[in-house]
Parts: structure tokens; C-alpha cells; sequence
């Protein structure tokens, strides 16, 4: 897979490249390190909607990074099996819907995957931003190599 994305850190800033349309980099800056963890969701996914199937090239807007179990729930705020690239559309379908979210969960985890993620989700957690953010510098070291 092709990288989309390079960092280059600036004291408490990110600026991130991403590698638009004809191969031309773009420069986005971002003061959260969550965005880089949003951005290699898409990546994983393939800058495709998990549920419609649809492509949009980056850097886009209109594909989001969902997260199943809500940002609130340290548990599972960085877990790759939480999040999903789902467009704006299905993003507003799944939350006018989460019955119909929650089928579309269960059958792409599993029913003992989907308990497990279920279960870790509503244990408590004190928030840890540097194993967040050593988690999120492995995924980047994951992606480069």
C-alpha cells in the first residue's frame, strides 16, 4: 500500500503532507495527534466508505473516521477494530440509526470480537496520552516499513 501521509513535528504541532490527487503533496497543520490516528484509518481502509463501498481521494473531508464506541470511552478510542472509514452519508445513517449500526458492527467483528470490544469499552480507564501516542507512532512505524 502506498503511503499517503508523511510528518514532520513542529514543537506542539503537526504538519502533516498528504498526497492528493496527480501526486502532488498538500500541507495541512494540526495541533491534535488524534488526527494522524483518523488519517491512518482512512488509510487502512483504503480511503473507502466501510458501507457504501465508495472512494474518495485524499485529502478529503467527507470520509470520517467512526468510531463505534464513542471518543469519550478511553478504552477503545484508539482500537482499530472501533473505528471505521465511513463516509458523511452512512455516518448520518448510522447515528439516525445505531439498531442498524450495531447489526453492521456485530457482522464485521463477530459475535465474540463484537463482546469483547462491547466489554472494554465500558470498563474504566484514566486517560493515557503517552501510550496513546506510542500506540499511534507504532501504527505510523507499521505503515512505513
Amino acid at each position: 500500500m502506498a503511503t499517503h501521509f508523511s510528518l514532520i513535528y513542529v514543537i506542539r504541532y503537526q504538519i502533516i503532507r498528504i498526497r492528493g490527487r496527480g501526486g502532488a503533496w498538500k500541507l495541512h497543520i494540526y495541533k491534535s495527534r488524534n488526527w494522524i490516528y483518523r488519517l491512518d484509518i482512512r488509510t487502512r481502509d483504503g480511503w473507502k466508505c466501510k458501507r457504501c463501498g465508495k472512494h474518495y481521494p485524499p485529502p478529503t473531508t467527507a470520509l470520517h473516521c467512526s468510531h463505534f464506541w464513542g471518543r469519550g470511552r478511553e478504552n477503545t478510542r484508539i482500537d482499530e477494530k472501533n473505528c471505521d472509514a465511513i463516509c458523511f452519508h452512512c455516518h448520518q445513517f448510522f447515528h439516525a440509526n445505531p439498531a442498524e449500526y450495531r447489526e453492521w458492527k456485530l457482522k464485521q467483528l463477530g459475535e465474540r470480537e463484537y463482546r469483547v470490544l462491547e466489554i472494554r469499552a465500558h470498563l474504566t480507564k484514566k486517560k493515557d496520552i503517552k501510550m496513546n501516542l506510542l500506540i499511534i507512532e507504532q501504527l505510523l512505524k507499521d505503515e512505513n516499513e
